[in-house]
């Protein structure tokens, strides 16, 4: 079964975005069509992720053998994660740094989930939550006025420990630390184990 799901994303969402917002919490449930609402305060947010299948196929095949004992590493694979005593570790000289087409990735999500949003209840607020698999540097910064919004009224973007709400003209930038990460992936997994039953 794989726990790095839909359900899994969502909840990881769900409560970083209660984190930047404690006053959500309780409000911001799980729905469909957009994948997270606020009735209360009249708040749609959608969840998708800008991270390539080939990254998500490798992250999956690393999540299931890291740290166990194997013994050959899936041809595929060779590249991404070397054995040592018969033990598999993943390694990426690139993971983190930003892409060139970091922009063009984004960009695409959000034109994807934008013509798809005509069958989405609306709000008042309607916003998208993207997952990256980029870490931004404070140079980095001067890309995200180049993401275009499209019909969204706001965007989150997750940059591995970084979450950037894209709102108004305006960037806001949130940290999380090593602490709340490790608790937001807990929680989340959890909560896709349990309705995977």
């Amino acid at each position: 079964m794989d726990l790095f799901n839909k359900y899994y994303f969502e909840e990881y969402a769900r409560l970083s975005l209660i984190c930047i917002v404690p006053s959500w919490e309780g409000r911001l449930l799980h729905k469909d069509k957009p994948d997270l609402q606020n009735e209360t305060d009249d708040i749609g947010i959608e969840v998708t992720s800008s991270i390539s299948k080939n990254v998500r196929k490798i992250e999956k095949y690393g999540s299931k053998h890291l740290g166990c004992d194997v013994t050959e590493v899936e041809e595929q694979f060779r590249g991404e994660f070397f054995k040592k005593n018969g033990i598999a570790y993943g390694y990426s000289t690139s993971k983190g740094l930003v892409s060139r087409n970091f922009v063009l990735q984004v960009n695409e999500q959000i034109k994807e989930k934008s013509l798809k949003k005509a069958g989405y209840t609306h709000f008042k607020q309607n916003g998208l939550y993207i997952f990256t698999d980029q870490s931004l540097i404070d140079s980095d910064l001067r890309l995200l006025p180049q993401i275009d919004k499209k019909d969204f009224d706001f965007l989150y973007l997750n940059c591995i420990d970084s979450l950037f709400q894209i709102s108004g003209g305006s960037v806001y930038s949130f940290s999380f630390s090593n602490k709340q990460i490790i608790d937001f992936k807990s929680k989340a997994l959890l909560y896709s184990s349990a309705i995977k039953k």
